[in-house]
């Protein structure tokens, strides 16, 4: 696994982690004790996340629909719950999330001064 991959992946919900749903998930780091990844939705980015991010091109990354990264949506997930590989980021699309990304740690780094 490599970072920006898009993977399916088994992963909890958030208000019942006993159930989960098999998503796509864009690998973010990749280490031995857990997959840290962000959540991909095709459901539209929200008005009030300026952190969600419109993926360009969904189709260079294999995905069958217009999707949507969940920036604040980290997962850590466990090996064994990333299940098949589906693609991989277009460049402009890596370029974009990592901004976005950047973006969002700036601004909670300020909150917590």
């Amino acid at each position: 696994m490599n970072r920006w991959d898009v993977y399916w992946a088994d992963v909890p919900f958030e208000d019942d982690p006993t159930q989960s749903k098999v998503r796509p998930v864009i690998i973010a780091k990749d280490s031995t004790v857990y997959v840290l990844t962000m959540r991909v939705t095709t459901h539209a980015p929200r008005d009030y996340d300026p952190y969600d991010y419109s993926l360009i091109e969904w189709q260079y990354a294999n995905l069958s629909a217009p999707s949507v990264v969940r920036i604040r949506k980290l997962a850590k997930l466990p090996p064994e719950k990333i299940l098949s590989h589906i693609g991989r980021l277009h460049p402009s699309d890596m370029l974009g999330i990592q901004t976005k990304m950047d973006e969002y740690k700036a601004a909670r780094d300020r909150a917590r001064r």
